[in-house]
């Protein structure tokens, strides 16, 4: 028994993870060292496989295995329905990977903790809470892939054939118009997160085009999937994460103009604080997350031509009490990092018809 936890029986679940103390947002629950690991996990899995891994535990792990949940998979053998069961893939790895202690948290579509995209190099995870939990509550993560994955329907039908449990938290638990709201928030964010997905799959082949995935595209699919999740009322690095790539595809669609666009570069700044905000709502100061974030941030100002001096225009207006960028003061023009002069939006739809014009005459 951890002071932070124990495990014990949970009502219709089998074993659980309570709280000893009230754990607040941010806090690490458990730390847990990955136990057993197979590559190419999406692939075929053997039982030589499952052998392979299973062999070299201590005394002690191959006799808490067994005792794990077996899911209702059909397998070949205990062993496999197992690992089938509890195995997770971490930060897009093809790998699957058993964490005996987090293996006792049971399954919430409304999770009340979460494991970080990746481990700390040393095969070892955390489990972070991403809601204040109370004395003697259950802790609570989604074994769902993608977390929000789809309509009721779609999660109990998964659930039953992989697991064998009709989830009934809270969120399975509406009805009438809130749960068709929840389905609809729930399924958008899937299909925007497997458009993400497989646009990324295609820019990381060597013969991808670098128009596969609009930067366009990417803003609209992040920020939705960004704004379904708090919809849904979720707190997670997820969402920061979401929030943090609309603002590099963002950023990135304004460096192809001869202008840096006020509102572009104010709106890049306001999704970058509610980025910082899921993040460190859901991980303590120090974590992997909050640093990729803050460097990637930095990175990114650095990158952008003019980034600084568009900000500091902001900043002059709303020193003013002007809150909406003027149709006149649309965006900057600098020449040799220095200022030149304000452009309105139908100068700067000028330049750029301009442009089209002359590569058309090229």
């Amino acid at each position: 028994m951890s002071d932070l936890y124990e495990i014990k029986p949970s009502l219709g679940k089998g074993l659980g993870v309570f709280a000893n103390v009230d754990i607040k947002q941010g806090d690490v629950i458990m730390e847990d060292k990955a136990r057993m690991k197979i590559v190419n996990y999406h692939k075929w899995v053997s039982e030589y496989d499952i052998q392979k891994v299973f062999d070299p535990l201590s005394p002690a792990d191959k006799k808490e295995f067994p005792q794990l949940h077996s899911g209702t998979l059909s397998q070949s053998s205990t062993n496999m329905r197992i690992y089938s069961a509890n195995a997770f893939s971490i930060g897009g790895e093809d790998a699957g990977i058993m964490y005996f202690k987090i293996a006792r948290v049971n399954h919430s579509c409304m999770p009340n903790s979460e494991m970080p995209g990746s481990d700390d190099g040393t095969g070892t995870t955390k489990l972070h809470a991403i809601q204040p939990i109370r004395k003697g509550e259950e802790t609570f993560h989604s074994c769902l892939a993608g977390k929000a994955d789809g309509s009721k329907a779609d999660r109990q039908q998964h659930l039953e054939r992989v697991y064998g449990f009709v989830c009934g938290c809270a969120t399975c638990s509406l009805t009438g118009t809130e749960l068709a709201m929840s389905d609809a928030r729930r399924t958008i964010y899937m299909a925007l997160n497997d458009k993400r997905v497989a646009a990324m799959s295609e820019l990381l082949k060597p013969t991808a085009s670098p128009n596969t995935s609009p930067d366009r595209e990417q803003v609209a699919s992040n920020f939705l999937m960004a704004r379904m999740m708090e919809a849904e009322g979720w707190t997670s690095a997820l969402i920061g994460d979401c929030y943090f790539m609309a603002v590099v595809s963002l950023l990135d669609q304004l460096k192809r103009h001869p202008f840096t666009v006020l509102a572009t570069v104010k709106l890049a700044h306001e999704w970058v604080e509610l980025a910082f905000k899921q993040i460190r709502a859901s991980r303590p100061t120090g974590s992997m997350e909050l640093q990729f974030t803050t460097q990637g941030w930095a990175y990114l100002q650095a990158g952008t031509p003019n980034f600084a001096k568009a900000k500091k225009a902001i900043d002059v207006l709303t020193a003013q009490g002007i809150t909406t960028i003027p149709p006149e003061k649309f965006a900057i023009q600098c020449k040799d990092g220095r200022f030149v002069k304000f452009l309105s939006q139908d100068e700067c739809f000028a330049i750029v018809r301009q442009g089209r014009k002359d590569l058309q005459s090229k």
